[in-house]
């Protein structure tokens, strides 16, 4: 009599492991250099570093109760990672959802900008934009999808509770010129304030 035997054989899987690619150090000329070669909408990701100590960014007295001084103004910094779309055309983006969300584009009130963006000699856009009044002053322009890790600090890297900075960081838009339900976070970053970068699936890091 034949009795079936089970085969208990396990056969090899391959698994590929993929290793990092390693990070890539450019300078601030070489990252723009890069990003101007960059054609189309692209994802890329960075961290940001920034002085809260400016304009726009940080008032020196509470909103709400201006007999209190920001006792951080001077020394705060924020940090934060940056996952954005560059080379997109903004008007277009919002019409777009617009059209989604079924209203009509006169729903879209357009104001004047402070920048310009850069465009190439073949009138395709670049990731940056420039300061009007200063076209030297060169920015990142992107759409902004999604933002992490945002921490506040000193210089020296001492952590600032957020809660205790609210009441002196200035108010923020809420696109509502836009006229969606949700609307697209356009937003403009200094390049000097860029650290780190990922595109295309390689690190670098932006030293100075």
């Amino acid at each position: 009599m034949k009795t079936a035997v089970q085969d208990k054989t396990t056969k090899a899987v391959k698994v590929e492991v993929k290793t990092p690619k390693p990070v890539i150090c450019i300078s601030t000329d070489d990252f723009v250099k890069m990003l101007m070669l960059e054609k189309g909408a692209n994802i890329i990701s960075f961290t940001h570093c920034t002085t809260m100590s400016k304009n726009g960014k940080m008032v020196q007295k509470d909103r709400k109760d201006k007999t209190k001084k920001n006792p951080y103004w001077g020394d705060c910094f924020k940090t934060q990672d940056a996952n954005d779309m560059i080379n997109f055309h903004y008007d277009a983006g919002v019409l777009r959802r617009l059209e989604k969300e079924g209203k009509t584009a006169d729903s879209f009130k357009q104001g004047e900008s402070w920048h310009q963006p850069i465009l190439r000699t073949d009138g395709t856009l670049t990731p940056f934009c420039c300061k009007k009044s200063d076209p030297r002053q060169i920015y990142l322009r992107f759409m902004l999808n999604a933002s992490n890790n945002v921490e506040y600090h000193t210089a020296d890297g001492k952590k600032i509770d957020t809660e205790n900075v609210k009441p002196y960081l200035c108010e923020r838009s809420n696109y509502e010129n836009q006229g969606l339900e949700k609307p697209l976070i356009f937003q403009v970053w200094g390049i000097d304030d860029i650290t780190r970068i990922t595109l295309n699936g390689q690190r670098y890091q932006i030293v100075r």
